[in-house]
C-alpha cells in the first residue's frame, strides 16, 4: 500500500514525524523524497497521485486553503475516486483549522492531530494505519462479494490485482523466516494474518482457498506448501525487493560511505545488493566521485549503471563510470549471473584484468551460527567466495530477516 502525503510547507516537520511512525509495509510519497531536480513537477505530482499511489492524506491546516499546490492535488485526487468508485481522500485536520473553500472535507470522516507530542504523532500515526487497513480490509470484503458489472469493472479488476499482491507479501512476510527445516503450519500462518487485520478471514479453509489463488497467480514463487505446513524453498527477487525495503536502503547509503573515488567495486547480485547500486547512481548524479570502475553479475545493477550512463551521456571510455558484467548463466529466480556448473567463473579473469577488487559488495541469504553466511545455490556460493576472496576490502550485507537463516 502506498498513500501520497499533501500538506503545506508549515507543517513538513509534522509531517515527516508522522511517516516515520507508519508500519514499514505503509509505503509514502512526498516530494522532499520522491522529486529530484529537474522533475516536471506538475506531471510527477499527478501521475503519483492517480497512478502509483492507493490514497492521498491531506493534512489541513490554515496556510493549505491558500496553497494552489495543494488545490491541484485535491482536484487529481477527486478525479481519482470518480474513477475509483470510492473514497481516494483521507483528511487529517490540524487543531481547529480554518477550511474556508476546502469545508467539503469536514464533511467526511477526518482524522484529528491534537498536538504535537510524541504520544500525539504516534497516535496519530496509528489512527491513520487502522484507517488505511481498514478500508483495505473493506476492498477485500468487496473483493469476496462482487459488485454488479458496470462501467467501473476495469478499475475493479486492477484493485483485486492489487489486493493479491498485498494479501501476498503479507503471507511472505510470515513465511520468511520458515525454511524447510522449521516450516509453519497452516494454521499458525492463519492466526497470524488474523491478527493482524489486515486480511478478513473466517476459517482455515477460507486460508487455503487464498493460498491456491496466490499459487495460481505465481505470487507465492519459491514458496512450498505440503500436509498442512507452508515454507520458503528458495527466495525469489521479484518479492524479495520489497521485504525489509527501508532495512536495505539504510544499508545501501551505509555500504556506499565505503566507496572511494576510482575504486574497483564488485556488487554481488540480489536486492540488497540492487539498493546499493541505485545509491551509487544516485551519487554519482551528484559528482560524488571522479571515477568509479563497477562490477556486477547482477543484470538488474548493470541495467541501472547502463540507465545513468545514458542519462549522463558517457561515453565508451568516459573515465567517470566503467561498467564490467560477469557472463554465464543466469538463475531466473535470483536474477544473478553464475558459471556453468562445470565451468570456469569470469569473475578471476575480471579482477585479474582490473588489478583486483578494491571493495565487494555481497548480499547474503542467511546468517547462521556457526555455519557463516548462507545461500541456497552453490553456484551462487561459490562466485561469492571468488569475488570476496579477490576483493582488498569486504562487506557482507544483510538485514535483521537474515539472522539465524540456515540455507
Amino acid at each position: 500500500m502506498r498513500v501520497f502525503l499533501s500538506h503545506g510547507s508549515r507543517i513538513k516537520p509534522l509531517v515527516r514525524e508522522v511517516r516515520s511512525c507508519l508500519p514499514e509495509h505503509v509505503g509514502t510519497w512526498i516530494d522532499e523524497k520522491d522529486l529530484l531536480a529537474g522533475d516536471p513537477l506538475e506531471r510527477r505530482i499527478r501521475n503519483a497521485i492517480q497512478s502509483d499511489c492507493d490514497f492521498l492524506v491531506v493534512f489541513l491546516e490554515d496556510s493549505v486553503v491558500k496553497s494552489e499546490w495543494v488545490a491541484r492535488e485535491l482536484a487529481w485526487a477527486r478525479d481519482e475516486e470518480l474513477r475509483l468508485g470510492r473514497p481516494f481522500i483521507i483528511p487529517i485536520v490540524i487543531e481547529d483549522a480554518e477550511l474556508g473553500e476546502l469545508s467539503w472535507l469536514r464533511e467526511r470522516i477526518y482524522l484529528r492531530c491534537h498536538g504535537y507530542t510524541e504520544v500525539d504523532i504516534s497516535r496519530l500515526a496509528s489512527e491513520l494505519s487502522s484507517a488505511l487497513f481498514g478500508w483495505l480490509s473493506r476492498d477485500i470484503e468487496r473483493l469476496r462479494r462482487p459488485p454488479e458489472p458496470g462501467p467501473n469493472d476495469l478499475a475493479i479488476l486492477d484493485r483485486a490485482d492489487e489486493l493479491l499482491q498485498v494479501t501476498a507479501r503479507q503471507v511472505r512476510t510470515i513465511v520468511m523466516p520458515h525454511r524447510r527445516g522449521n516450516p509453519i503450519r497452516i494454521g499458525m500462518l492463519y492466526d497470524r494474518l488474523v491478527s493482524t487485520g489486515q486480511v478478513p478471514m473466517s476459517s482455515p479453509e477460507e486460508l487455503n482457498e487464498l493460498l491456491f489463488r496466490l499459487r495460481e497467480r505465481k505470487l507465492l514463487s519459491g514458496i512450498t506448501i505440503a500436509a498442512g505446513k507452508i515454507f520458503v524453498e528458495e527466495e525469489h527477487l521479484s518479492w524479495r525487493l520489497h521485504e525489509s525495503l527501508a532495512a536495505k536502503q539504510a544499508i545501501a547509503e551505509y555500504a556506499t560511505d565505503f566507496i572511494e573515488s576510482g575504486s574497483v567495486v564488485f556488487i554481488d547480485g540480489g536486492s540488497t545488493a540492487l539498493q546499493v547500486c541505485k545509491s551509487i547512481c544516485r551519487n554519482m548524479r551528484f559528482r560524488a566521485w571522479d571515477s568509479l570502475t563497477i562490477v556486477t553479475n547482477s543484470p538488474p545493477a548493470a541495467a541501472e549503471c547502463a540507465a545513468l550512463a545514458s542519462d549522463l551521456g558517457l561515453d565508451d571510455y568516459d573515465q567517470r563510470l566503467q561498467l564490467y558484467s560477469i557472463g554465464g548463466r543466469m538463475r531466473m529466480n535470483a536474477a544473478t549471473v553464475v558459471n556453468m556448473p562445470e565451468g570456469d567463473s569470469q569473475i578471476p579473469v575480471i579482477a585479474e584484468h582490473l588489478g583486483g577488487f578494491d571493495l565487494a559488495l555481497c548480499g547474503t541469504n542467511g546468517i547462521h551460527w556457526p555455519t557463516g553466511c548462507t545461500t541456497a545455490s552453490p553456484l551462487q556460493a561459490k562466485g561469492k567466495a571468488l569475488a570476496l576472496n579477490l576483493s582488498r576490502r569486504r562487506v557482507i550485507m544483510a538485514d535483521s530477516s537474515k539472522y539465524n537463516m540456515l540455507q
